[in-house]
């Protein structure tokens, strides 16, 4: 990755994350099996096997080593105790004609975008001038730079911006699902000191209203 780019100048202790997923092959044509929760009984839900990590760039000449797939890692199991825990299985009953507009929106529904808002507090960096939101979640990337953050405090009347990033439920590694991860960084050289890329991370608890995360 480049040292440099408009909007930082990257040095320690910049912050970075990293995923990774376990996609396998269904068929000798090697198309992807999609990365999903899968009902195993009526009490049980799995996912294909994933790990993210994050850390503190430790050199700018060096690589900087991030593990992934460690016995100690939580990620997966987090995930898959939540899922289990908060996800309510859909019921559909077939008592009357009407139920089928129900069974009809429930299916809509299941395209409909998952959104997640990133709340940047700024109070201690009044003076700042431009910075970029990005947020990813299951291999999905969104960003946004504000170019005027200036005129961003005066719209807002304060020192807080939001952005809310809307992503496809349904992706390359299976439908975005209660549980799953998702990562926020707000850049910019004016966060210096101490860092010009911050990091936070949090998981999908709603697929239906924003899911709320404070960068920085």
């Amino acid at each position: 990755m480049n040292k440099d780019n408009e909007f930082v100048s990257a040095s320690k202790p910049d912050e970075f994350f990293v995923c990774a997923y376990h996609v396998t092959s269904s068929n000798n044509n090697n198309e992807i099996k999609s990365i999903s929760f899968e009902k195993e009984n009526d009490s049980t839900a799995t996912i294909n096997y994933f790990d993210c990590n994050e850390g503190d760039i430790q050199s700018t000449t060096l690589p900087t080593k991030a593990s992934l797939f460690k016995a100690k890692s939580q990620v997966y199991n987090k995930t898959t105790t939540y899922y289990q825990t908060h996800s309510k299985p859909e019921v559909v009953s077939f008592d009357t004609l009407d139920n089928e507009k129900t069974i009809n929106a429930k299916n809509d529904d299941s395209n409909k975008p998952v959104k997640v808002k990133i709340v940047v507090p700024m109070e201690d960096k009044k003076n700042a001038k431009k910075i970029k939101i990005m947020a990813m979640l299951k291999g999905q990337v969104k960003s946004e730079i504000i170019d005027n953050v200036q005129e961003e405090f005066k719209k807002k009347g304060g020192y807080t911006i939001t952005k809310t990033f809307a992503f496809d439920r349904n992706t390359d590694m299976g439908p975005i699902q209660i549980g799953d991860r998702f990562h926020a960084c707000v850049i910019g050289q004016d966060l210096n000191p101490p860092e010009g890329s911050e990091c936070e991370k949090k998981l999908i608890k709603s697929l239906d209203k924003p899911n709320s995360l404070a960068a920085r």
